[in-house]
């Protein structure tokens, strides 16, 4: 990838700032944490009794990081939150499908917007996915070959961020599960299958991330000539008036992102691997030469290219557009976690709003440093 050696220095800039948010982490009053993390798992797993052939080690395995962050409501930080809402207000956008969360690093204050109501992620559950594969590689549970780098972005786990590659995602979610797509199933067998899949969503469950969904693929999945769920994945839909989909909070994406961006995700190795994957290389020169690249229309894309390092995963389908995203400024004085998903057409056509969004964002959190 372009950008291995920009993440380096990303990374050498990141040691520093976690440095001072474990200082005022030591300072902190215990407070109650992020809304979303309050939501009750509205969407319960099959009984494990169903799933007697599985592992029971996989079973059981969640994510390391257990404990809530701590953050403190601002002010500041909120009013900012509600710039964002009513830049898409005066857009003519709707704010009932909007939600925002924003944290800053330095003080670890944040504020949001509905950012405790689940809602599509598209391909931002491919962040999440990322994780877990680091975690049952260090597990021993998946080959480490899982995770080879390579410069030409050749690999699942590669394709999976810097790509949004939907091929990689399904094979590494079938890696995840033990399960594969298919035919439709009955009974006992159904059953067993859906356990599996549901396993991604105990590993983050049991750490805390409550109502999470994440184990329904992203489609189209072209090696396996499907366009839409078939067979056993538009089973796991439920009903097709009322179809289940992926789900989480912006909360969710906010909190796994701090956590990979203060080196406690899986562990301090992986976290600063899964950076690297993250890292976007913000000039136009170099983004513009991929058609479906993860900077025009988003977050990144009006951010001053000169002065910050940037990070993000983003989604996107017709009718919803998403992102979660750190930016941290060279010199080292500002850097804060922004996530916005907009669940509705308008925003999925709209290419200007993230940008504009993103750029009143970095302005009022740069603007007293």
């Amino acid at each position: 990838m372009n950008n291995h050696k920009y993440s380096k220095q990303f990374t050498v800039l990141l040691r520093l700032q976690f440095a001072s948010i474990v200082a005022v982490t030591a300072t902190m009053i215990t407070v109650s944490g992020m809304a979303a993390i309050k939501l009750s798992d509205s969407l319960a797993s099959p009984s494990l009794n169903n799933a007697e052939n599985l592992d029971r080690e996989q079973l059981e395995f969640a994510y390391n990081t257990t404990s809530n962050p701590e953050f403190q409501s601002s002010q500041k930080l909120q009013n900012i939150v509600d710039e964002v809402v009513d830049i898409a207000a005066k857009t003519n956008l709707p704010t009932e499908p909007l939600s925002v969360t924003l944290i800053d690093l330095k003080t670890l204050n944040s504020a949001g917007y509905k950012n405790h109501i689940p809602r599509f992620p598209a391909s931002v559950s491919k962040l999440f996915w990322m994780t877990a594969l680091y975690a049952y590689i260090e597990k021993g549970m998946i080959s480490e070959k899982a995770a080879f780098y390579t410069p030409l972005c050749k690999t699942d786990i590669c394709k999976l961020i810097q790509k949004s590659d939907n091929e990689a995602a399904s094979r590494i979610l079938d890696q995840l599960t033990g399960t594969t797509s298919g035919l439709r199933l009955d009974g006992e067998e159904y059953l067993t299958w859906i356990s599996k899949r549901e396993q991604i969503n105990r590993f983050f469950q049991h750490a805390g991330y409550k109502g999470i969904n994440i184990n329904q693929k992203n489609f189209p999945i072209p090696y396996l000539k499907l366009e839409n769920p078939q067979g056993r994945d538009l089973q796991l839909r439920g009903q097709l008036s009322q179809p289940i989909r992926n789900k989480m909070t912006t909360d969710h994406a906010a909190r796994l992102m701090y956590e990979i961006f203060t080196y406690q995700a899986v562990s301090h190795k992986s976290s600063e691997e899964m950076i690297s994957l993250l890292t976007r290389d913000l000039r136009p020169e170099v983004w513009k030469q991929d058609q479906y690249n993860s900077v025009r229309g988003f977050l990144g894309e009006s951010l001053p290219i000169n002065d910050v390092y940037f990070a993000s995963k983003v989604g996107w389908t017709f009718s919803s557009r998403q992102e979660v995203a750190y930016t941290g400024t060279k010199d080292g004085k500002t850097a804060y976690i922004l996530v916005i998903f907009a669940d509705d057409p308008t925003y999925g056509d709209d290419w200007k709003i993230f940008p504009e969004m993103s750029l009143r964002v970095f302005q009022r959190m740069t603007a007293d440093n």
